[in-house]
C-alpha cells in the first residue's frame, strides 16, 4: 500500500530463542496498519533467491532494523554470511543518505550489550535488552519511525530589539581632544525622516578647526549627512576644512551622498577610539597559558543546532559579530570544560590583537585577588570593576581607566571574556547581582551594539528565557565529549608512551562500557580524571587500572563496574533458570556463604546454607545454583570461580553490616580480620566516604564498650571475640578517610571517643599501624594502647597524662623533634618498651611541623612563579621562602635548581630569573588550583619532608 512504510529486519540466526524474539517484534510492527514488514520468517522459501531477496530488501525499504547481537557484529565485521551481505550494501546505502540528508533509515535495535556494528557505533539506537521493558522500548521505536520527538520543540520567541541610542559621543571625542565644543545636534524623527547627529569643533595642534560629524545608529544615513553638511554650508566653513564623519559603520559611496568641497573622513568609532585616542601600552593583556591536549567539543546553539567545535564557533561570534547581541552566555555543568574552553579560545583570539584586545577575567584569579589582600570590596557593579581587579591580580601597570574601558568595550574593541560568572555571587555575596551586572553590559550594549562578551556560568535561576531575552543574551550549551571526542583526547595525552595505543584503548573501553555516558557523552572532567589515575599508575610502576561507577545496585555497593557486572550475572541467572529468589537475595546468599564458610564448601554445606530459605525442592534449586558461572565444581566440593570474589563478597558483607549500624560477632570478626593494605579496606574506604561514617563510628565504639569492660580489654592477653582489634581498625579507616588531613582525622577521633569540654578523656583508644600524628593536648589517656606508630613522637604531647596504658614499637629514629617529654606518664601503670622510654627522657621541646605545614609553604613558594593562570620567571628577591621548612629557605635554593623543579630563564645584567621546569608545570597548576597532588607533587612533598 502506498501509505505504508516498509521495514526490512536484519538479524542473525542465534538460535532459536532469538529468532522467536525477532519474531515477537515482527509481529509486533506487522500489526501496525501502516507497516509492512519485510522479514525472511515472513517472506522467505526455497524459491527465491536469497541474494536478490537481501539486495532489494535493504535498498528498496523505508526503514532497516539492525537486530544487534554480538555473533551479528561478528558476522557483520568479518562479512560473513547473509549479515556480511546485507551489512556490504547497508553501509554504502548508510553513507550516501548520510551525505545526502544528513540521517540515515537505519535503526539499530541493541538486543545484546556492546553489539552494536562498527559503522553505526556513533549512531543511536533502541536500548531493548532488558526484556522486561520490552513495550517501553518497542514504543520509543514506533516513534523513532514516524518521525515523533521525544517533546516538541518550543515556537521561538520573538525578539523586540531595542533601538541603539548613543549617549557617548561626547566622551568618545573627549578622549583625544579636551577642548571642544557642540556646534549643532539635530534629532528629526517626523515622517520617515531617522535623521539624528551631532556636530562638534576642535582644534588640532595648529590651531585649525576640525569638524566632528557624529552619527547615530538607526538613522537614515544619506538624508543625516545632507542635512549636516547643509548647517555646515550656512556657518561659512572654510573650503578644504577638516571634516570626520563618526559612524558606527564605513559609509560606502560616500561621494554621492553628499558633493563636499571640504576634506572629508569617514572612520568608524572603534577604529578612532583605538587608533587616535589609547596608547599602545595599554593594548595588551596576560592570557593563560594553553591547555594541553585541549580537544573541541559540541556546542548546542539558541536554535537547538549542535556545532562540532565550539572553540571555532565562538571565535567567529565574537570576530565576526552577526547579530547584536549583548553577550554570549555558555552554560555547562561542573567538570563540562569551560574554564579550559575560555583560555583555549583567549589564546585563539590573541591572535587577532591588531583587530581587537582580548581580556580574559577569572572568577579563581579575582577570588586570589581579594583573598591575598584582605579586601572588603564595596558593591561590584559592572565589567569595569572585575576588569580593574583582574589586571591588579596580574600586576599589569598600565590599566585602563573606567572611561576608556567602557568606551572600548561599547565600540567592539576589547572582547571579554569571563570564565565563573555564577561564583562572583559567592565571593562578593550580597555585593554582587547577576541579573544588575547583565543589565549593565546590556545597557552598554544599546549604545553601538558592538560588544563582544562571552560569558560562562553553571545553570542558574535567574537565566530564565524572558531574561535572556529582554537583554538580548544569546545562550550556549556546552555539551561534553562524544566518543571520538575522547579517543582524540587520549591520542593526545598518551602519544608520548611506546604503548600509547594499548593504553588508549583500555581507557576508551572502561569509558566507553560505564554509566559516566548520558546520551552518549561524557563529561570531560571524568576522562581527564581517569587519564591523570592511569598515567600515575604508569609513572608509580602499577598496573592497577581505574574502575567506573554504574547504576546503583540495589544493596550497600560501590557501585563500580564490577558490582554492576555481577549484579547482571545473578540477574541473568535469575532469568535463564527461573529462580525463586530475586538478584539481591542470590547476592547475599554468596555473602553468607563467604562469610560463614570461605571461597570453598563442602556439597552438604552448600546445600544446608541455601536450604535456610527454602523447604519445597531444595535439591532441585541446590543443583541450579550450582551453574551460575561464578562457582565450579570438583568432587563433592564447590569452589568460587574467580580469587578476588571471596574479597568482594566478604566486602559486601562490611557494608551492610555499616550500613545498618548492626553489631554481632560476624561483623567484629569479620573487620578484625581485614588487612591494613587489603582491598576489602580500600573499597570500605571508598564505601564510607559518601556517607556520614563519624556518626557511625560512635554508634560502633558505644556498642563495643557497652559489650566490653575495656579496663578489662586493656588486661586481657587475648582477644578472642576481636573487639580490641575491630577498635583499631575503625581508627585506622577513619585515619585513612582523612588520609590528607591531619586535623580533621584528630577532631573526628575525637567526636568518636566523645572528648569534649568537660570530658577530655580518651579511654579505649586503640592505635595498631601507621595513622597520623594524634593531638594529646591537655587530654587524659587511660586504658589504651599504642602499637607500630612510627609517627606517635610527632604527636602534641602538651599538658598530656597517659594512665594505664602501653607503647610497643612506637620508637622512630628519624624523628629528632618532638615534645613526647611533655607528657607526664605514670610508669607504674604504663608501659613503655625501652626504646620510646629513651626517646622520653632525651627529647628537648621543640614544635612540631606537619604535612600540612609543608604543603602550605610549598604552595607559597610556587605561587611566586604562577600567578592568573599562567606561569612567569622571578628572581631570587621576589620568591617566597620559608622560615620554617629547611629546604624550602633561601639557604637551600641551589637544592632546587639541584632538583631540577627549577631552571634558570634568563640572565640579565640586573639579576638572574628562574621558572618552574615546563616538565612539571601541569602538576604545579593543578597543586596551585584544585589541591591535586599527582605523582609528581607526592614525590616533591615527600623530598621536602624527608
Amino acid at each position: 500500500m502506498k501509505n505504508q512504510k516498509s521495514i526490512f529486519i536484519s538479524y542473525s540466526w542465534d538460535n532459536e530463542d532469538h529468532r522467536l524474539w525477532v519474531k515477537k517484534l515482527a509481529d509486533a510492527l506487522e500489526e501496525k496498519f501502516n507497516f509492512h514488514v519485510i522479514w525472511d520468517g515472513y517472506d522467505l522459501d526455497s524459491f527465491i533467491d536469497k541474494n536478490l531477496y537481501m539486495e532489494q530488501s535493504v535498498v528498496d525499504c523505508d526503514y532497516m532494523l539492525v537486530v544487534a547481537t554480538g555473533n551479528y557484529k561478528l558476522k557483520s565485521s568479518s562479512r560473513k554470511g547473509g549479515v556480511g551481505i546485507e551489512t556490504s550494501i547497508a553501509v554504502s546505502q548508510h553513507w550516501k543518505q548520510m551525505e545526502q540528508n544528513g540521517k540515515t533509515k537505519i535503526i539499530p535495535i541493541l538486543k545484546e550489550k556492546d553489539a552494536i556494528p562498527i559503522y553505526l557505533e556513533n549512531h543511536l539506537y533502541i536500548d531493548f535488552t532488558n526484556e522486561n521493558e520490552f513495550d517501553k522500548n518497542f514504543n520509543e521505536l514506533l516513534k523513532t519511525i514516524n518521525g515523533d520527538a521525544l517533546f516538541k520543540r518550543p515556537a521561538k520567541k520573538k525578539i523586540n530589539r531595542k533601538p541603539l541610542t548613543l549617549t557617548k559621543v561626547e566622551e568618545i571625542i573627549s578622549l583625544a581632544y579636551k577642548s571642544k565644543k557642540k556646534i549643532n545636534e539635530v534629532i528629526d524623527y517626523s515622517r520617515d525622516n531617522r535623521i539624528k547627529y551631532e556636530i562638534w569643533e576642535v582644534q588640532n595642534i595648529t590651531g585649525s578647526p576640525i569638524y566632528f560629524i557624529a552619527t547615530h545608529p538607526n538613522i537614515n544615513m544619506a538624508k543625516t549627512l545632507q542635512n549636516a553638511f547643509a548647517f555646515i554650508d550656512k556657518i561659512l566653513v572654510e573650503k578644504n576644512s577638516q571634516i570626520i564623519i563618526l559612524s558606527d559603520r564605513i559609509i560606502h559611496k560616500l561621494d554621492q551622498i553628499i558633493n563636499s568641497q571640504y576634506n572629508v573622513k569617514n572612520i568608524k568609532y572603534e577604529d578612532f577610539l583605538w587608533n587616535h585616542c589609547i596608547s599602545e601600552e595599554f593594548k595588551d593583556f596576560s592570557i593563560p597559558e594553553k591547555i594541553d591536549f585541549y580537544t573541541p567539543q559540541d556546542l548546542l546553539d539558541s536554535n537547538e543546532v549542535v556545532h562540532n567545535n565550539a572553540i571555532n564557533f565562538i571565535s567567529n561570534l565574537v570576530s565576526n559579530p552577526t547579530e547584536k547581541n549583548t553577550a554570549n552566555l555558555i552554560i555547562g555543568s561542573g567538570g563540562i570544560g569551560k574554564t579550559s574552553l575560555c583560555q583555549s579560545l583567549a589564546n585563539k583570539l590573541k591572535s587577532s590583537k591588531d583587530k581587537f584586545l582580548t581580556i580574559y577575567i577569572s572568577s579563581e584569579d579575582i577570588r586570589n585577588y581579594i583573598n591575598e589582600n584582605h579586601l572588603p570590596y564595596g558593591n561590584v557593579d559592572n565589567i569595569y570593576d572585575l576588569y580593574q581587579m583582574e589586571a591588579k591580580y596580574l600586576d599589569h601597570q598600565n590599566i585602563f581607566d573606567k572611561k576608556t574601558f567602557e568606551l572600548s568595550i561599547l565600540t567592539g574593541k576589547i572582547v571579554t571574556i569571563i570564565d565563573g560568572l555564577d561564583e562572583f555571587a559567592s565571593i562578593f555575596s550580597e555585593k554582587f547581582n547577576i541579573y544588575n551586572f547583565l543589565k549593565s553590559i546590556h545597557d552598554m550594549n544599546l549604545q553601538l551594539g558592538s560588544n563582544r562578551f562571552v560569558i560562562t556560568s553553571r545553570e542558574n535561576n535567574i537565566f530564565s528565557d524572558e531574561i535572556l531575552n529582554d537583554f538580548e543574551i544569546n545562550k550556549l550549551n556546552l555539551l561534553g565529549f562524544k566518543l571520538d571526542n575522547c579517543t582524540k583526547y587520549l591520542n593526545q595525552r598518551f602519544n608520548k608512551y611506546d604503548e600509547h595505543m594499548s593504553i588508549v584503548n583500555s581507557i576508551y573501553e572502561k569509558i566507553e562500557l560505564s554509566s559516566l555516558f548520558e546520551h552518549q557523552r561524557v563529561v570531560p572532567f571524568f576522562v581527564d580524571v581517569i587519564s591523570t589515575m592511569y598515567e600515575d599508575n604508569i609513572k608509580s610502576g602499577s598496573n592497577n587500572i581505574f574502575e567506573l561507577c554504574e547504576e546503583p545496585t540495589k544493596y550497600p555497593s560501590l557501585n563500580k563496574l564490577n558490582d554492576h557486572l555481577i549484579y547482571s550475572i545473578f540477574r541473568r541467572e535469575k532469568n535463564r533458570h527461573n529462580l525463586i529468589e530475586s538478584p539481591e537475595q542470590i547476592v547475599s546468599t554468596f555473602i553468607d556463604l563467604c562469610s560463614e564458610l570461605g571461597d570453598s564448601w563442602t556439597d552438604s554445606e552448600f546445600h544446608d546454607l541455601i536450604a535456610l530459605n527454602f523447604e519445597k525442592n531444595v535439591d532441585k534449586y541446590v543443583e541450579k545454583m550450582k551453574k551460575n558461572p561464578l562457582l565450579k565444581i570438583n568432587g563433592d566440593r564447590v569452589y568460587l570461580r574467580y580469587d578476588f570474589l571471596k574479597s568482594y563478597f566478604i566486602t559486601l558483607d562490611l557494608f551492610r553490616f555499616f550500613e545498618e549500624k548492626k553489631l554481632n560477632l560476624t561483623f567484629l570478626r569479620l573487620l578484625s580480620r581485614i588487612g591494613k593494605d587489603s582491598n576489602e579496606l580500600r573499597d570500605l574506604v571508598l564505601f564510607l566516604e559518601s556517607r556520614n561514617y563519624v556518626e557511625i563510628f560512635v554508634n560502633l565504639i558505644d556498642n563495643i564498650k557497652s559489650k566490653v569492660n575495656i579496663s578489662e580489654l586493656f588486661f586481657e592477653k587475648g582477644d578472642q571475640d576481636g573487639y580490641l582489634k575491630s577498635i583499631e581498625k575503625i581508627v585506622f579507616i577513619l585515619y585513612k578517610l582523612n588520609n590528607n588531613k591531619p586535623s580533621d582525622f584528630n577532631d573526628k577521633l575525637k567526636t568518636i571517643y566523645k572528648v569534649c569540654d568537660g570530658n577530655e578523656v580518651y579511654e579505649g583508644l586503640f592505635v595498631n599501624g601507621d595513622i597520623h600524628a594524634l593531638n594529646f593536648n591537655g587530654l587524659n589517656i587511660t586504658y589504651s594502647i599504642f602499637k607500630n606508630f612510627p609517627k606517635f613522637l610527632n604527636s602534641d604531647f602538651t599538658d598530656s597524662n597517659f594512665q594505664y596504658s602501653s607503647f610497643e614499637n612506637c620508637n622512630n629514629d628519624n624523628i629528632n623533634n618532638s615534645n613526647f617529654n611533655f607528657a607526664n606518664i605514670d610508669l607504674n601503670n604504663c608501659n613503655l618498651d625501652d626504646k620510646i622510654n629513651k626517646s622520653y627522657n632525651l627529647f628537648s621541646d621543640k614544635k612540631e611541623i606537619n604535612n600540612d605545614k609543608i604543603k602550605d609553604e610549598f604552595k607559597k613558594f610556587l605561587l611566586s612563579f604562577f600567578k592568573g593562570g599562567r606561569f612567569r620567571d622571578n628572581n631570587k628577591i621576589h620568591i617566597s621562602f620559608s622560615q620554617h621548612i629547611e629546604k624550602l629557605k633561601i639557604t637551600n635554593f641551589n637544592k632546587f635548581i639541584a632538583k631540577d623543579i627549577l631552571q634558570i630563564s634568563v640572565k640579565k645584567e640586573v639579576d638572574t630569573f628562574y621558572e618552574i621546569n615546563k616538565i612539571y608545570r601541569d602538576s604545579v597548576r593543578k597543586f596551585i588550583m584544585d589541591g591535586t597532588e599527582d605523582f609528581e607533587i607526592k614525590e616533591m612533598i615527600k623530598w621536602l619532608s624527608d
